[in-house]
């Protein structure tokens, strides 16, 4: 009813009206109405009304209001106003943050938005939306090559950071692997990349041209091809690196397009 220093350890659930400092420990679901200093874990959920420093790791979903100074770890979903630490779940949303957010979908209401169009050597169209912070982003990529009797589609996940160099200028390394398909699910074809990204800002908050050199790194195990589709993804006229058997190729190539917010 009050306040908890110490340790509860429950089957079910564990409330504490006031504030708390040391372990909870549960089966379902940890509830703290005020402050909570230490740990929260829980087989399904953790909620701090106010203030976390310390740790909340849960099954499925951890919150913490008002803001955040330690770790939240969840099979699903994690949440606080301001971040000053690590998320890492399926799905990380922060009011603001100065920490690192690791996971497929990472929201920062007041962070990095950015949609990114570009073209390269395999794909002409490509579209990523990064999500985060300046200090760790998230990125999902798609790209498409429509072309009659070369068509390549492809979707994955990257990461990127910002460095920037001055007012106007900008480079952003960024890792990211995408499924690419060839004409059928039955294979594993990987497209690798590290992107030192070039970015030159037109028109702050909403225009920045983007570029640069990509090492590609691509595993394939397809062994047929498919009518209508490309036969291989990396580019002919280019320098390779044949590894690991012939199934994993390396090559040199670039980057070019525009990023708009």
């Amino acid at each position: 009813g009050g306040n908890v220093t110490g340790v509860q350890v429950a089957g079910i659930n564990n409330l504490v009206h006031g504030t708390f400092n040391g372990v909870q420990v549960s089966g379902v679901y940890n509830h703290t109405a005020g402050t909570v200093t230490g740990i929260q874990a829980a087989g399904i959920a953790n909620y701090t009304r106010s203030y976390t420093k310390g740790i909340q790791v849960s099954g499925i979903a951890n919150v913490s209001n008002l803001a955040l100074n330690g770790i939240q770890a969840a099979g699903i979903f994690n949440y606080t106003k301001k971040l000053h630490g690590l998320q890492v779940g399926l799905i990380n949303i922060a009011g603001s943050s100065d920490g690192y957010s690791i996971g497929l979908i990472n929201i920062v209401v007041h962070g990095y938005h950015k949609i990114n169009l570009a073209a390269n050597e395999v794909l002409p169209f490509n579209i990523t939306l990064k999500t985060g912070n300046h200090h760790l982003y998230s990125m999902l990529l798609g790209g498409i090559n429509a072309k009659q009797g070369e068509k390549l589609y492809s979707f994955g996940y990257g990461l990127g950071t910002e460095l920037r160099l001055t007012k106007f200028l900008s480079i952003n390394p960024e890792i990211s692997t995408q499924y690419t398909y060839r004409g059928s699910w039955k294979y594993t074809n990987l497209l690798n990349k590290f992107t030192p990204q070039v970015n030159i800002t037109l028109i702050k908050g909403l225009i920045t041209l983007t570029g640069g050199p990509v090492l590609n790194f691509y595993y394939s195990n397809q062994d047929a091809d498919f009518a209508g589709y490309k036969t291989t993804v990396a580019p002919a006229g280019y320098h390779f690196y044949n590894l690991h058997n012939n199934r994993l190729t390396g090559w040199t190539g670039w980057n070019a397009g525009v990023t708009i917010f």
